[in-house]
């Protein structure tokens, strides 16, 4: 088919869309306070999406475009209230809710084919077990998220820590032989502790937890999700004046709660060298060295949950040579940079 509507592909395609975009902000003044925002804007179909050119490279799974799809229209509200105290190196904490509409929502549109079909306008006879994928304008997509964050100073620790917690609704439509609605959930927790307590030394926790679920209003199988994610990084400069050394833990864990699988992955990492000179540096790189990195995660999304394996190198080490051969000078290396001279320079 594609080879036969080289001419489509090649010729001139155009459309226009007329599209209103208005955008309303209300912030009281100061650095504590509420704040209001709505947005109306719009996105147009791309090209692809648009030109009824078969691609049938993969028999068994043929895509389409859509000459009749409209412009989306997004109505998008934002409250928020943020509190400081002690000013800009305070504690502050902050409650967010965003709404979100769309109208003319773009969609994939997948039908499957049990048995030899030909499809018009196109005249294309589809094989037994094969889909079409196109594109579909739809209603009723919306989203609702709410979000609540803290950030504390900690001084015992020389270092803050960062809680936040947010909660996420959206109602999706699904196009898979027929139009169907999801209703997905997803609720996630987050927390950072930084800390330079130790001379030299900066160190950083983080950990993130999420649950989500997806249900369909045709009743099918329902996508239910745990993941919780833990990084560590520690990096030490200025051993014995010009060492350093850098590490990075990663532990990654998800749990399929309708499938009952669990994949769990997890890493480390050093860096460490001596920097000899200004410009010259030797170090060591030791990557996985427990060799315990996964080849596969798993991802939700609000109608599927996703099995990716990847590629990896598994443990291995190098030692690294590196050497800066140019530098650039300038007035602000000795006093700071000097506006006067500057602007003196380009009226020369």
């Amino acid at each position: 088919i594609l080879d036969r509507r080289k001419d489509q592909l090649s010729d001139d395609y155009s459309k226009s869309f007329y599209i209103p975009e208005a955008s309303v902000i209300f912030q009281q003044p100061g650095l504590s306070g509420w704040g209001a925002r709505y947005v109306l804007e719009g996105n147009v179909p791309d090209m692809m999406q648009l030109r009824e050119v078969l691609d049938d490279r993969d028999p068994m799974f043929v895509r389409a475009g859509n000459s009749l799809l409209k412009h989306e229209l997004n109505h998008i509200a934002v409250v928020n209230y943020r509190r400081y105290s002690g000013g800009f190196t305070g504690n502050w904490w902050e409650f967010s809710t965003i709404a979100h509409l769309t109208d003319n929502k773009i969609i994939p549109k997948t039908e499957f084919f049990a048995v030899d079909s030909n499809i018009e306008p196109y005249g294309y006879m589809m094989p037994a077990g094969s889909s079409l994928c196109s594109f579909t304008n739809v209603g009723g997509y919306r989203s609702l998220r709410v979000s609540v964050d803290d950030n504390l100073s900690l001084p015992d620790i020389n270092g803050s820590c960062k809680i936040g917690i947010d909660y996420n609704r959206i109602r999706s439509p699904y196009y898979f032989n027929s139009l169907d609605i999801i209703d997905a959930d997803r609720m996630s927790l987050k927390a950072s502790v930084l800390s330079d307590i130790i001379s030299h030394t900066h160190i950083e926790v983080d950990w993130n937890g999420s649950y989500n679920v997806g249900r369909y209003r045709s009743g099918a199988d329902p996508t239910r999700l745990y993941s919780s994610n833990l990084s560590v990084k520690v990096n030490v400069n200025n051993i014995g004046k010009k060492g350093f050394f850098q590490a990075r833990y990663l532990n990654m864990r998800n749990r399929n709660l309708v499938q009952h699988t669990r994949i769990t992955d997890s890493m480390f990492n050093v860096y460490a060298g001596y920097r000899l000179k200004k410009n010259f540096e030797i170090s060591l790189t030791a990557y996985d060295i427990f060799a315990s990195q996964s080849s596969h995660s798993q991802t939700a999304t609000e109608n599927y949950t996703r099995l990716t394996f990847n590629e990896n190198y598994g443990r291995y080490f190098s030692f690294n040579l590196k050497k800066t051969f140019n530098r650039v000078r300038s007035s602000r290396d000795a006093e700071g940079f000097n506006y006067g001279q500057f602007f003196k320079n380009i009226d020369k």
